[in-house]
């Protein structure tokens, strides 16, 4: 209700393309870390081994429940360095609404755009120790808490408060089901031992394919 005809197709077009093109980039730079972390491989298909269990007679493997999605926490870590280095979106805009102060000493006034880069955040070395490094253990829990705790508003994958992207849990537990169903049937590494450059559109894309070397698991 208030919306007319041409403001509902673009918010279900944005909605399509906002909730596709962006989880599928994350995986696309995810298997390109994991090809050249094999361990990283390993650590998702031991994991799914442990919270879904082995495949049946069958050959097939029990199905992801919301409680086992949610049990993936390394597989969780390894999403979460990923779009730390590689966020699905490059930068965000803001209008300002009313002059504001920053903590920096300048003032931006109102009707003036703000630009935020969850990319420039998450390489920050004030932000993050080693920011340039794939590791995905700064992640890890230590007696409930994360050892990497960034201050909040500075590792903005989704964006930030009351303008964080709604399917942000969807799209959480799509990416874990996906690394989860890849690493557990196959192995892969790298064909081109050169890291892939980006290319900042509104997404962060590949400007190369990234290409790998994929077997079966036996």
């Amino acid at each position: 209700e208030g919306f007319s005809d041409v403001e509902l197709r673009d918010e279900l077009v944005t909605m399509l393309l906002a909730g596709h093109d962006t989880s599928a980039l994350v995986l696309a730079w995810a298997f390109g870390f994991l090809a050249s972390h094999p361990e990283s491989v390993e650590e998702v298909y031991r994991e799914t081994l442990e919270v879904l269990g082995p495949p049946g007679e069958d050959g097939k493997w029990p199905k992801f429940t919301v409680e086992k999605v949610m049990a993936m926490q390394k597989t969780d870590r390894i999403l979460k360095e990923v779009m730390r280095l590689r966020p699905p979106v490059f930068e965000m805009t803001r209008e300002v609404t009313k002059k504001h102060r920053l903590p920096s000493g300048k003032t931006v006034r109102e009707g003036q755009l703000v630009v935020v880069s969850p990319y420039v955040q998450g390489h920050k070395g004030s932000f993050f120790d080693r920011p340039d490094q794939f590791d995905p253990a700064r992640w890890e829990l230590d007696g409930g808490a994360s050892t990497c705790k960034p201050p909040e508003g500075r590792y903005i994958p989704f964006g930030f408060g009351s303008r964080t992207c709604i399917g942000f849990r969807f799209a959480e537990w799509e990416m874990i089901i996906m690394l989860s169903h890849v690493c557990r049937n196959f192995t892969f590494s790298r064909s081109d031992q050169s890291d892939p450059e980006f290319a900042c559109h509104i997404t962060l894309n590949p400007a190369t394919p990234v290409t790998l070397n994929v077997k079966p698991r036996s």
